[in-house]
C-alpha cells in the first residue's frame, strides 16, 4: 500500500493479508497517524446574551497534534485588536458595543495556525436615547 499524497482521511489501523488457495497469513497491524494543522476553527457562543451578563466565547477547531495555542482578535469597524487572552476560552461583559464588533480566534499547532470567520455577538439591551418628536 502506497499513499502519494496522504490525508488526514486516511488516519487508521491498517494490516496486509495475503493468501492463496493453501491458506492466508496476516501481518501485524500499524496505526497510520496523520498530522495537520488546525482546520475548521469556529467560535461557539452564546446566543442572544443580554447586556450586563458575562459571556464566554469557545474557540474550537480540528488538529493532530492537537492545538497547543489559540489568540483573540476583535474587529469594530475598521480597527483591529489583539486581545490579551490566549487560552481557548474568551470571558468577556456583553455590552452594546460587543454586539456591533466582529470576533476571531485563532488556533495553532506545530504544524500552522488558522483564523475562525467573523462571529458576531447579538447583544440584548433596553431601548436608549428615547425622545419625542413633533412633526
Amino acid at each position: 500500500l502506497v499513499f502519494d499524497r496522504i490525508t488526514r482521511e486516511e488516519a487508521g489501523r491498517y494490516l496486509c493479508t495475503a493468501g492463496n488457495e493453501i491458506g492466508s497469513v496476516s501481518s501485524e497491524t500499524i496505526t497510520v497517524n496523520v498530522q495537520y494543522a488546525p482546520i475548521n476553527v469556529r467560535i461557539t457562543a452564546p446566543t442572544a446574551p443580554t447586556a450586563g451578563e458575562y459571556i464566554t466565547l469557545r474557540c474550537g477547531s480540528q488538529a493532530n497534534p492537537v492545538e497547543n495555542s489559540y489568540s483573540w482578535r476583535k474587529l469594530c469597524g475598521s480597527q483591529s485588536t489583539d486581545l490579551r487572552e490566549h487560552g481557548v476560552e474568551y470571558t468577556l461583559t456583553a455590552t452594546v458595543e460587543v454586539g456591533t464588533c466582529d470576533y476571531f480566534c485563532t488556533a495553532r499547532n506545530s504544524l500552522g495556525e488558522k483564523e475562525s470567520p467573523a462571529q458576531r455577538i447579538d447583544v440584548q439591551y433596553a431601548p436608549t436615547d428615547v425622545r419625542v418628536v413633533s412633526e
